[in-house]
């Protein structure tokens, strides 16, 4: 038999793929790559600056460096936080003993409440929420009291302001029933010692408050007592037993006054009820009503 003659076998070509097709020309990616937008420069973001005057945050200086986990550690030793400490729990278990003060706030938080019922707009100018008394501004919170036209209302926020400046404690508004609660709100409990100016008929700081001072008062004082004796009981207290165990309480404040009227009210009063042999009894009849003693300079006290 004779053999088959053998078909030809094409070689593929190399510029070609398997359907004899022209092979794509290879591209370089750099050439194929799409131009990259840069973004835009972000602006500068603008610092807020601090609040100034009675807003103005604590310096940092005074602040305590330390998180919600470190703060007994931290915090606690700190000498002006435990006599802060203190001097709150000691202030809030004594009002929290007298009748006086729980009969005053439950008629006081009546009161108010009542006025909110019936005028919420007048209240709420005045409880944001709450109403701060500070006697450094003791002028304007005369004239602010004394522009309410309502007589009722007017005499009710006389009454709460000797009610925070004698216990140390301010009122909140809550705008659902019961409306007032009871808030810490004193700025000045832990200080045992103050320096005050009569000036144009009213008490003044002795220096004007400084910037960086978080909430100033004013008459707050690293001044000393005399004589020594005096300044010990004012910086040591006393030391006091009960059931068995052993407490310092403080038991004295100073107050240096400087008066720089030649009349005043305090000068009249000297004038005619001092006697440097006696002890001058005197009753303020106010609210609240208080009892000072004037102790001449040649009165001897017996010894207690």
């Amino acid at each position: 038999m004779a053999a088959k003659p053998r078909k030809p076998v094409r070689k593929k070509s190399v510029n070609t793929t398997v359907r004899n097709k022209p092979a794509r020309k290879l591209v370089s990616k750099k050439g194929n790559r799409k131009p990259v937008r840069k973004k835009p420069a972000s602006k500068p973001v603008r610092k807020k600056l601090a609040p100034q005057g009675r807003d103005k945050a604590e310096p940092i200086s005074t602040q305590v460096e330390a998180t919600t986990n470190d703060w007994p550690s931290k915090i606690e030793p700190s000498p002006e936080f435990r006599k802060t400490k203190a001097v709150l729990w000691r202030r809030w278990r004594e009002l929290g003993n007298s009748e006086e003060f729980f009969w005053e706030t439950f008629k006081l938080k009546w009161r108010l409440g009542q006025a909110f019922e019936a005028n919420p707009d007048l209240v709420g100018k005045f409880f944001q929420p709450t109403f701060k008394v500070t006697l450094i501004d003791s002028q304007k919170l005369v004239s602010r009291i004394g522009a309410v036209k309502d007589e009722k209302f007017r005499r009710l926020l006389w009454r709460y302001v000797n009610y925070t400046i004698r216990y140390g404690v301010v009122l909140q508004l809550f705008r659902k029933a019961p409306y007032f609660r009871v808030r810490e709100g004193s700025q000045g409990v832990v200080d045992d010692r103050f320096h005050a100016v009569i000036r144009n008929g009213v008490f003044e700081p002795i220096r004007p408050p400084r910037p960086d001072d978080a909430y100033p008062e004013g008459f707050e004082s690293d001044v000393k007592a005399t004589p020594p004796e005096l300044e010990r009981l004012v910086r040591d207290g006393v030391e006091k037993t009960k059931d068995g165990k052993k407490s310092v309480e403080q038991v004295a404040k100073y107050v240096l006054i400087d008066d720089e009227d030649s009349f005043s009210l305090l000068r009249q009063m000297f004038y005619f009820a001092h006697s440097p042999n006696c002890v001058t009894v005197f009753r303020y009849n106010s609210v609240p009503s208080h009892t000072l003693f004037l102790v001449g300079q040649h009165v001897s006290l017996p010894d207690a």
